[in-house]
């Protein structure tokens, strides 16, 4: 009789109340290892989703996980009010792989604090032949986290499938997910797309062969029920190679774009709607030299090529969060490693571009940051996005390094912003003095004051869009700058001083002939 041996992992939601603001050194640890995964943003809070791992020994000596899913609630000074528990004591889930797509469900009906959220795993079984199979699973949760609806989906008789995307089409009231069906070496062999009514009932359940070893990260769909998928194609020469497909409902692949890359190891993540109806997805170049390139493109419903901004880096960057802003600008946040030799990301970049891809402004992020996976707008103007870490906490039981889940909140600028007890105390006792001569035909003078205990100090020159024209750092102590305004055109500019990466106050400028 064959033993399955059952990995399980706990999913997780922090609701962050929005009255507090969550800065850089916000970590949670949930279990020995957690990761934050998704973001959602309601009218005063926020809903942060993710995974957490406790390993064990069985009763056969074996290592294993032990699972348990919950939501955590926190009000504005992080304090936990309310838990959630969900599987607990579930005698049928065998296991839970929670992936890293979280969904809100809307209709135009509902009111925003009011809606659901899908979240998709897999759950492991045995079949009638005593070999693993993987099941779909996918729960529904209200927005306090109370379990409305709880599916186990066979998809086939895929043994070995793991969902990496989704979307919920809000006109159609269908969820789509999109994943991997992987072989018996661990490859992903094809991908699959299922979509799922309200009710719960399967509508679509497609697999695409035929294509080779083909990973699709992240999925979304038009009121035609058409699929726009983005991922990799993995196994070719060079090593690998970005991918983004148009799907009809059939499966058919109607148009793959015409990537013209040829570096060693190359991806695509995210893809996203934007409000002109057409795409924009992140794709990156990987080179086993001095660079690394990533891709900010967008194309046609029809497939046609609308701009393909490069961005390259002497640092590695690689990251799946994209969001389209209500002024049509872009926000994107990923992880990077500080050369191309080092496998483990060292820090977070969070980059904001306008609707033509130009970068208006980038902030770097240091710590041991493994993963980022997701970047929304908040509702004070702000950005919030998540992640792990690794907190270099080695777990007694399995030997393994262990992980934090951790948010970042930043006003617009990308400056970060402070909860409770997270910020450095010193931080209060920074000043920025109103510029002078304002308004000016030529330079500004800022008087400014830097606690001693601090280890960096900049002033931020903005224009009006938000670009980033200028970063000076300054001395500790109290000192005075003088920045040239003389090559820049009339009009209204930000200055911004940060210490330490946080936010310690803005000045306007007007700037004259």
């Amino acid at each position: 009789m064959k033993t399955l041996k059952v990995i399980i992992l706990f999913i997780i939601c922090f609701e962050i109340n929005g009255l507090g603001q969550v800065n850089f050194d916000s970590t949670y640890i949930v279990g020995p290892s957690s990761q934050a995964y998704n973001i959602h943003v309601f009218t005063n809070h926020y809903l942060v989703s993710g995974t957490s791992t406790v390993w064990v020994f069985d009763s056969s000596g074996n290592l294993s996980n032990q699972s348990q899913a919950f939501l955590f609630k926190i009000n504005n000074f992080g304090d936990s009010l309310k838990i959630n528990y969900y599987y607990k004591n579930d005698p049928l889930l065998s296991a839970n792989f929670p992936f890293s797509r979280f969904d809100v469900f809307t209709s135009s009906s509902e009111e925003k604090d009011k809606r659901c959220i899908y979240s998709s795993g897999v759950q492991l079984t045995l079949n009638s032949l005593g070999n693993q199979q993987q099941l779909l699973k996918l729960t529904k949760t209200d927005s306090l986290g109370n379990v409305l609806r709880d599916t186990s989906y066979r998809l086939l008789n895929d043994s070995s499938l793991i969902p990496l995307g989704s979307y919920f089409n809000n006109q159609l009231n269908k969820l789509a997910i999109v994943g991997g069906v992987k072989n018996g070496f661990g490859n992903y062999e094809y991908p699959f797309i299922v979509v799922i009514d309200t009710s719960g009932a399967i509508v679509n359940n497609i697999r695409i062969k035929g294509q080779g070893f083909i990973q699709m990260r992240d999925i979304i769909m038009d009121s035609s029920s058409n699929f726009y998928v983005s991922g990799t194609k993995i196994g070719t020469n060079p090593n690998s190679e970005p991918k983004t497909w148009k799907v009809d409902p059939n499966g058919n692949i109607l148009w793959s774009y015409p990537y013209t890359i040829s570096t060693y190891s190359n991806s695509a993540s995210s893809i996203i709607f934007t409000s002109d109806g057409n795409l924009v997805t992140i794709y990156n170049e990987a080179h086993y030299g001095p660079w690394y390139r990533y891709h900010l493109l967008k194309i046609g419903t029809s497939g046609n090529t609308i701009w393909d901004k490069s961005f390259s880096y002497t640092k590695q960057l690689f990251g799946d969060g994209l969001t389209e802003l209500s002024n049509s600008n872009l926000i994107h946040v990923s992880v990077y490693r500080d050369t191309i030799s080092n496998l483990d990301p060292v820090g977070g970049m969070l980059t904001l571009f306008d609707s033509s891809g130009t970068k208006l402004w980038e902030r770097f992020f240091f710590g041991n940051f493994k993963g980022v996976y997701d970047v929304k707008p908040t509702f004070d103007g702000g950005f919030i996005f998540c992640g792990e870490n690794d907190n270099g906490y080695i777990d007694t039981v399995s030997g393994f390094h262990t992980d934090q889940a951790w948010v970042v909140k930043t006003d617009s600028l990308g400056l970060l912003t402070s909860i409770n007890n997270h910020t450095p105390n010193y931080l209060s006792k920074a000043t920025i003095n109103a510029p002078y001569p304002n308004p000016t035909n030529d330079a500004i003078t800022i008087e400014t004051f830097v606690p001693l205990e601090a280890k960096k100090a900049i002033l931020h020159l903005f224009d009006i869009h938000g670009k980033e024209l200028l970063q000076k750092e300054i001395s500790k102590g109290t000192a005075t700058t003088s920045i040239s305004m003389y090559q820049y055109a009339s009009g209204n500019y930000l200055i911004a001083l940060s210490v330490d990466d946080y936010a310690a106050g803005t000045k306007r400028i007007v700037k004259v002939e």
